[in-house]
Parts: C-alpha cells; structure tokens; sequence
C-alpha cells in the first residue's frame, strides 16, 4: 500500500498548485491510496488551498496544523462577534467554543479535531497539534486509550508538528509512543526542509522534504515528493520524481505489518467540543456505534465577580454576568478595570522548547469582551512586571466597536527556538528565545546573547477607554487563559471535571453524568447516519471530547450532507447546517462533497446543492 506526504503549502504561496496538481495526478498514476497534506495549508482563506479536494483523482486528507490552530484563535487579535456565523468560526474567532461553534479548520473539512481509521489492516490516526503547546493533555489520553486498543494493529501517525521537538509537550508524546512498538511510522512536515529518517525506538519519523535536497531542490521546486510504501515484510520511503517517472529508494526498514484486505473501516472521531457545542458524523453510516465521552479540564486564571445580569447576547457565549461603567466625566483614557494575575515563565530551554510545557510556563492569553457604543476605541493593556518591579514587556491591543460584542486578546509567553531538535540536528546559527506579546506585536525574537527566556512574575492587565463620550455605558468581562490556547470558555478558576454531561445525537440523548479530567464513559449507541447532529450541554470545566467508534464503508469532506439508506445504496440527502454556512464566509470554492469510500478506494465528488436541495446517489452500495 502507498501514500504520499506534502505540507506547508500557506495558501500556495510557498507550494505551487500547478505542483500540487501534478502531484496529486502524479500519485494517483502509481497507485498511491490517498495523498496527506500534513498541516500549514492555510493561513488565511484565500485562495483556499482545500479546493484541490473536488480536482483530485486521489482521497486528500486535510490535516490541521499549527498555523491554521493560531490564525483561529488569533493570539493577537480584534473580532466582532456580529461578524461571525453562529455555528462556523472564522478567522480569527477566540470566541468559537464559548459560543459552542466549530473551528474554522473543522467546518471547512467536516471532520473532527484528531481522528484514526483503519485501511488495509494498517490504523492510521491524524492528530491535533496547537501552537507552542504542541501535544494537549486531552489527545495523549486519548491517542494512548486508541493504541492499547489497537495494540495489536501496525499504526501510522499523522502529524504536522515534527516527532523530534524539545519541549515537555514532545517529550511526553516520545514517552506515549515507546510504550506502543505497533507505531511503525510518524509522518512529519512543519520545518520547511528535510530532517533525518530517525528510529525513535520502534517508530521511523519521516517528513514531507524526506531526508535531504533532490540536487539541491526542495520537493516543490525539483518536482519531486515523498511516497510511503508498506508491505507486510517492510517499510520502504521513496522519492517520487515526476519529471522522469523515477522511484528513488531512500529507505527500507524489514519490519512485519498487519496490511491485509479485509480489515478496513473501524473509525474513531474524537471532537473536541464545549457547552452548546454542535458537530455532525462524517461517516457514510456508522454502524455498531459506541458513544465515548471523555472529561478535559481548563483553566481560567481571574475571579469571575461581575454582578450585572447579562442579556442574550452575553448569554450566547455562557456567560450570565457582566461587569457595567457608565462614562460620568470627560477624560482622553478612562481605565475600566485593573488586575494583578501572579505568572511563572519556565526559563530551561529543554522544557519550553519549541513544543512548550506540560503544565504552565510558556503562555498566558488574555482576552476581554467589550460591548460599547459603536465607535468607541477599546484597549486592552498588559505589562510583565519583574520580581523587583521593572517592566519586562508592554502589550497592548486597540479596537472601534462597532455596537455589538467585540473581542480584544492577546498572549504573553515565550518558547526557545534554539536547539529545536531533541536529537541534536537543526541547530539554528543565532539561538535564540521567541517572546510573544511585546509593543503591539504577537511574537518577537530576541537572540543571543542578549535574548534570554522572561522573568516576569506578574500581569497587570488594564481595560481602557480611548475618549468615551459621557454617558456611554459600556458592559464587559474579563479572561485570562493559561497554556491551552484556543479552547476558551467562560470558567473560573482551576476546572478539573466535566460535569452533567448530556449528548444528544440526532433524536437520542444519552446523561453522562460528571467526568473528571481523562475519565471517560461509554455507551452502545447503535447506527449513526451520515450527517447525523451531535450537540453537548455540560457545566463544570464546559468541554469534552466526543468520540463515536464504529464501523464505516467511507468518509465524508467538506460539505456535509445527511445520509439514509434506500434499495441498499446510500443516498445523499439535503445539506447538514454546517455546509449551508459556508456562504456565509465566502467558501464557495470548496462547497463540494467530496465521498472517499474506503471498501473500493474511490473519491467521488458531489456538487454543492444548497439551492436545490436535490438528492444525490452514491454507486456505493450497502
């Protein structure tokens, strides 16, 4: 079986598509299964990279990486939530769990936040991977509950973060995989250049620009790519050159697999999700189901001590209270609100690395949440303050309202981006430590020998108002979030239990009850179809991770669409509520149902039928 790699295509801005479109062609020709695209694809939404989806004659997988985790979450950032669709996130969007929505990357694939399948007897899963906090705590309970699982199956990890990182977030991925000798291979892009094919203990690392230049030339730029090969004897990575129609061996590791032809289809999606939170089963039809419900904790650094009850608006992103100033005199800054949050930044390079830590040490997001008059200019001000006193850093966000609830976040942290490797290998000529939050920026280097990791022990934290007019009222709340980036909820404090969980999927619903932080709880669930609503409702922490396991002939992309069965075919139906939101952002390029069917390897390709809510037939049958 084979497969080709590719990754940090940034919008075709650093990978052609006319590449990739011989790549995809190319891959196809030599019977390649599926080509994945290991993260960075994006960074803004235009030109979309994922309209290659509806040209390919080969099954893409879309994997999220880093640059599309942060452009989401935007560190540091304006948003207007009028500007945001209910249920789709866009970019940024640090709202997009308070308000139960999907992460932009998610609603643009359908598919959920990590997730694994199995093809050929060979389980392949596709990881989450954040930004400077590389490997949560959530997905490596989750990835060692599925390889106990599957201990028995050869396994392939799909990644965009690389398998050799410093940090403690990488350390303990490296620690997870040497109990599991069945992961064979790890699949890598992120760096921009090739790194060794390495053996950490029984997992080879490969990356998207294999283990060096092609004479001289990137995969992009001599027209080359990377395809992997397993058999049942062996592992082999080869260079692929397009030009010459050349298969060049650049490495074989004799290794026993599992690769047969009747074991595919077992599926696990894992959704991340919060209170209120909605996501749809991407699978044709998930048979013999099983509903596994895990508890994630969050943290959320400030007392929650506002007393104003707060409207609808307020209340969409679960949030009861607010805090209330009305404008009593004239002045050209007025401070609404000034608090003090105690901070550790972790100074050993080799646990920040370039992965981040395991517990608290590399970041801290503040966001605050303004609705004031249209106009008004908001600030939110934050400086690091030194054990004795002396400012290490100021920060600073400026936004207009523009009436309704307005967003204003910001980061202040560090990761160590000298040795980058654990392994000793890229070395950078200037070592240096990466701050994020200094003068309005999101991220600044400082190198050696001046550059050292921050000292700060204390944010002060300041809400401003540039000029307001007497009179105005103005309503907020306040947040600080350490680490986990992204997953932002209306919580205080340390919150280690997901409590009276609920989910409903379809018309059943099924009480949890409370879970603790890595605590799960699982129920037989039966079929699932196709484009079937999962919706959460829980308090306490307010996230979860879903996971439906289960059988399945194949997987939907992109536009989802509601499935039911008729005359022993599949029958795909109108479009779930995600797909009719891609309008809303202008995704109209990728508005297709792409239909990978893993029983016969076809990548079919529906149109878009919003406006015509015309039923469409897959060939598939049951």
């Amino acid at each position: 079986m084979r497969f080709a790699i590719q990754g940090d295509i940034h919008n075709f801005n650093r990978v052609a598509e006319s590449y990739l479109k011989r790549m995809l062609a190319d891959a196809s020709r030599i019977g390649c299964k599926f080509i994945a695209l290991l993260g960075d694809n994006l960074d803004g939404a235009s030109p979309n990279t994922m309209r290659l989806s509806a040209e390919s004659a080969v099954p893409v997988i879309w994997q999220r990486g880093d640059h599309e985790f942060f452009s989401e979450w935007g560190r540091t950032c304006i948003m207007c939530l009028n500007k945001r669709h209910h249920l789709l996130g866009g970019e940024p969007d640090p709202t997009v769990f308070m308000r139960g929505a999907m992460p932009r990357f998610e609603a643009m694939t359908g598919q959920p936040t990590a997730w694994a399948f199995t093809l050929q007897g060979i389980l392949f899963v596709i990881a989450h991977n954040g930004k400077n906090h590389v490997w949560h705590d959530w997905q490596i309970r989750w990835l060692r509950q599925l390889l106990a699982e599957h201990r028995h199956r050869t396994t392939v990890l799909l990644s965009h973060r690389t398998l050799d990182e410093r940090g403690e977030t990488a350390n303990a991925l490296r620690s997870l995989l040497k109990e599991f000798p069945q992961v064979i291979l790890f699949c890598d892009a992120h760096i921009h250049s090739p790194h060794p094919l390495r053996l950490i203990g029984n997992t080879l690392q490969v990356g998207t620009e294999g283990n060096g230049r092609d004479n001289g030339k990137l995969t992009y730029e001599g027209d080359w790519y990377v395809v992997v090969e397993l058999a049942k004897d062996a592992v082999r990575i080869w260079r692929r050159r397009m030009k010459t129609d050349e298969m060049v061996l650049l490495n074989e590791r004799k290794v026993t697999t599992t690769l047969n032809e009747l074991e595919t289809g077992n599926v696990h999606l894992a959704f991340l999700m919060s209170d209120r939170g909605v996501r749809f089963n991407p699978t044709i039809w998930l048979r013999d189901a099983k509903l596994r419900v895990w508890g994630v904790e969050c943290g959320q650094l400030l007392p929650m001590t506002a007393k104003v009850d707060a409207d609808e608006d307020w209340r969409k992103l679960g949030i009861d209270r607010v805090e209330q100033v009305t404008i009593s005199q004239p002045d050209d800054l007025i401070t609404l609100k000034e608090t003090i949050i105690p901070v550790r930044f972790e100074p050993d390079p080799n646990n920040v690395g370039i992965a981040g830590t395991v517990g608290d040490g590399t970041q801290v997001i503040l966001m605050a949440l303004v609705k004031a008059p249209k106009g008004m200019r908001v600030r939110l001000e934050v400086d690091a303050l030194k054990e004795d006193g002396t400012m290490e850093s100021r920060h600073w966000i400026d936004g207009e309202s523009d009436g309704g609830i307005m967003a204003l976040q910001g980061v202040v942290g560090h990761i160590y981006l000298g040795a980058q490797s654990a392994f000793g290998e890229r070395e950078p000529i200037q070592k240096f430590w990466r701050w994020e939050g200094v003068d309005g920026k999101t991220e600044i280097d400082m190198p050696h020998p001046d550059g050292k990791p921050r000292e700060a022990t204390k944010l002060i934290v300041r809400l401003k108002l540039v000029k307001p007019l007497v009179g105005a009222t103005v309503y907020f709340a306040l947040f600080a979030f350490p680490e986990q980036g992204g997953f932002f909820v209306a919580s205080e404090g340390k919150q280690t239990i997901t409590k009276v969980v609920k989910v409903r999927i379809g018309k059943s619903e099924f009480n949890i009850g409370d879970l603790a932080a890595g605590e799960s709880n699982e129920i037989e669930v039966g079929g699932i179809a196709g484009g079937e609503q999962i919706e959460l409702r829980c308090a306490g922490s307010k996230l979860a991770l879903i996971e439906l396991i289960g059988e399945a002939d194949g997987i939907m992309c992109h536009a989802l669409c509601k499935v039911r069965r008729e005359d022993e075919k599949f029958v795909l139906g109108e479009l779930t509520e995600q797909a009719k939101g891609f309008d809303y952002y202008g995704w109209g390029e990728i508005a297709v149902t792409c239909l990978w069917d893993w029983k016969e390897n076809r990548w079919l390709i529906v149109s878009q039928r919003a406006s015509k809510g015309d039923d469409q037939k897959s060939s598939k049958s049951s």
